[in-house]
Formats: structure tokens, sequence, C-alpha cells
């Protein structure tokens, strides 16, 4: 079974911008403007996430929907509480799991990709602030004129968890992701770290969710689909014990692969050891981890993804990076992976039917763990990029104020923002 990729919809460099947004949510003049609200963060929006969405949509054209899933069988079949189907005028639809700001501009954004190829969008999404009251009743007028919106199923919703809750299969927050699922793309845009840390109960809570997330989806979606991880990594607060388990599936493919070995050891002199410890943080620079963190966190996916049936396949479509500390090295790291799962259709071996083409075999752990090494030889500086291109820069400003002003912030206000932040940051 092949393992290809469909083709990219689009160049990096197409200055394209969405059209005017409809005027569901009346002007207030807000001000207080976000780190997310930079122009950086749109490129990540535009040029990562909603490529790949659109790839993913050209893709499943070719594929029956999936209903629904029931997790648990029989005895956890729909009784009436699961999302709502689609209408009959509502087309087909693409399911998302994300975790939101009280904008929902993400959201938003990808209104437009999908409903540009005839989709419709159900979205799920998790936002702890909204136990606050004034980040509830932000998040309430932007939910519910986003839902307003044509190819927008009306029982989508934003609920007040955390993404860590769904690793207690006890909770309201499984439930609900259940409910909703199976997800034709998920997008954790974490504000802490997949980088494992000192916090190793936050570590443990994070790993925890996010496997269960993928045993969930292994089981549940036989369609490709895309995860959109974005992380902040911070040398400083790196675990030298959570990066030792982090680094274990990489370790292990240094041993089988002479040649994945010698790459990785090119690419961290030093730091990776088949003896304890595993890796030397020490012998790390922020620019390595960067770089790196693609390979090693693939190499973790792969180990989980091949110990079930069927097995996934996983693949860094991109690989970003923006600085929000420069002083200390830290960086933004957002990360478009393709996960298929790889199944192999039934075959004749008795030779009664008429012999077959020949298919390509499916991907070992070492194939992909080459793929990813040259997937992740260049994580692209946005901030420098956009400094060298300023014509996507103006149009990815204006597709931003545009989103910014239809959720009630005062657009000439962001300019003169935007402009003092970024001559800051040169």
């Amino acid at each position: 079974m092949s393992d290809e990729l469909p083709a990219e919809p689009s160049d990096l460099a197409d200055d394209v911008a969405p059209e005017a947004l409809p005027t569901h949510t009346p002007l207030v003049g807000r001000t207080d403007f976000k780190p997310w609200h930079r122009t950086h963060k749109q490129f990540v929006r535009e040029r990562q996430w909603n490529d790949a969405i659109t790839r993913l949509i050209k893709e499943l054209r070719r594929k029956p929907e999936l209903p629904p899933a029931s997790w648990d069988g029989p005895d956890d079949a729909d009784n009436g509480t699961s999302a709502e189907a689609d209408p009959p005028t509502e087309g087909r639809r693409i399911r998302c799991f994300t975790l939101p700001g009280e904008d929902l501009l993400d959201l938003q954004s990808a209104w437009y990709s999908i409903t540009a190829e005839q989709f419709s969008m159900q979205y799920l999404g998790f936002n702890s602030e909204l136990q606050r009251n004034d980040s509830s009743a932000n998040s309430q007028v932007r939910e519910a004129a986003l839902n307003m919106r044509d190819r927008v199923i009306k029982k989508s919703t934003i609920k007040g968890y955390r993404f860590q809750d769904i690793a207690n299969q006890q909770s309201k927050a499984w439930s609900e992701f259940k409910k909703y699922g199976p997800y034709d793309w998920v997008n954790l845009d974490l504000c802490d770290t997949l980088l494992p840390t000192v916090n190793t109960q936050l570590t443990e809570q994070t790993f925890s969710a996010l496997t269960q997330l993928l045993k969930y989806q292994v089981a549940c979606q036989t369609n490709p689909w895309l995860m959109f991880i974005t992380t902040q990594i911070d040398l400083g607060v790196a675990d030298q014990d959570g990066m030792c388990k982090l680094v274990s599936p990489t370790i292990k493919n240094m041993h089988s692969s002479q040649e994945f070995r010698a790459a990785m050891e090119a690419r961290l002199p030093s730091a990776l050891s088949f003896t304890a410890p595993a890796c030397d943080m020490s012998k790390f620079t922020p620019d390595q981890l960067v770089q790196n963190f693609g390979v090693l966190l693939g190499k973790w996916l792969c180990v989980v993804l091949f110990a079930g049936q069927p097995r996934c396949a996983v693949h860094l479509l991109s690989g970003y990076k923006y600085s929000i500390n420069p002083a200390k090295g830290v960086h933004m790291l957002s990360m478009a992976m393709w996960l298929k799962p790889l199944i192999a259709p039934p075959s004749d071996s008795t030779g009664l039917a008429k012999p077959e083409v020949a298919r390509a075999p499916m991907p070992s752990e070492i194939d992909l763990a080459m793929r990813l090494l040259k997937q992740t030889e260049n994580v692209l500086d946005i901030d420098a990029f956009l400094r060298d291109h300023p014509t996507l820069r103006e149009s990815l400003l204006k597709s931003q104020a545009d989103l910014l002003a239809g959720s009630g912030y005062d657009r000439e206000t962001y300019l003169k923002w935007i402009a003092e932040q970024e001559t800051a940051a040169r």
C-alpha cells in the first residue's frame, strides 16, 4: 500500500488574503491585544494550518465519510446525545478538535478554507480559561457568531476543560471528546509545552492525554488526518530524566540503522548516548533543540502508533518557528503532521485469483525515521522570512486585522500596536 501524500495545494509565497468577514459580531473597540495577534501567528494559520486542511479535504473527497464513532462498542452507542448530523443543505463535514483562545481566530480563519471547498465545519474546543466569567462571556459571543455562519454545524461548541482532562476516562471532558469524533484534524495549540519539564506531573498528564487521543483516533478514524502541534521550546526548563524518556525511541533507531545514527550524531554531537543517561541536555543548544524536536517527538509518536492496530504512519508536513523571548533563545515551534492508517487490503495467496500487481511495502519505523530527518532539515524562521517578504507580510497583516475587527477589536489601534511590537522585536 502506498503511503504517498497528496500534492500541495499552493505555494508558500502566494499572497492570498481572505475575503471580508461576515458581520455577525458588533464592534466594541477592544484594544487588549495578545501575543497570538502578531503577524507570525497569522502566517501559521494561513500558510500551515489552512493549507494543510485544504490538502486534507482534497484527499477526503476520494474517501467515504465516517459516522460519529462509538469508542466502547454497543453499550456506548448513540443515545441521543451525540453531535448533530449534517443538515441536508450543509454537505459533507470535516470535524476538528482544537484548543482555541476566546476569540476563536483559528476557527474563523479555517472556515474560509473549508467553505471554499464546499465542506462544512464541526468543531469541539477546550478552553480552561472559560472558568473565568469575563473570558466565558467573550467566548460565548464569538462562538454564537461563528455558529451562525453557513456551513458550520450548529452544535459545534467550546467547553471549559483542559486538554489534559481527556486522560481520565471517567471525566466529562473525555465523554465530550468521544461524542464529537473521530476527528479529521486536531489542533493542539498549547499554552505550555510538550517538552518534558521539571513539572513532571504536568508532563505526565499531557503525554497521557496525547496517548489517549491517539488511541481513540487509531480505533475510530480510518481516513488520513492532521495533527497540528504548537509548543514552546525553552531549553532552560527541559527536564533531563523526561528528555531521556522522549529520546529513547530515537536511540533505538540509532542502534538499528547506521545511516540514521550518523545523521543524528551529526545533528546532536555528544548529546545522545547508548548508555545511561540517554541524553545530556547540557550538550544541546536552543537552535538544536528547535530543529530536532520534530524528530524526537515524531519518533515517540511512531512508537505509540506502531504499538496498535492498524499501524499509523507519521509524516511531518512542515515545521515553523518564531521567537517569543530572543534574549533567552525561547521559540514557539509549530508543526503540521499528516497521520495515515496503514491498512493492508485482503489478498489471495492461493493462486486461485488473478495474480495481483505487486504493491509497495508498508513503511517501517526506520523508513519513517529517515523521512523525519529529511522533513526537519529546515525549520523555517517565520520572523526572518516575513522580513524578507514584505508583500506577504502586508497581506497577512490585513487578514489578521480583518479577523480581529470581526471579533470586536479596534482595527486602527491594532495596526499601531503591531507596528510598535515588530519595531521593538528588531
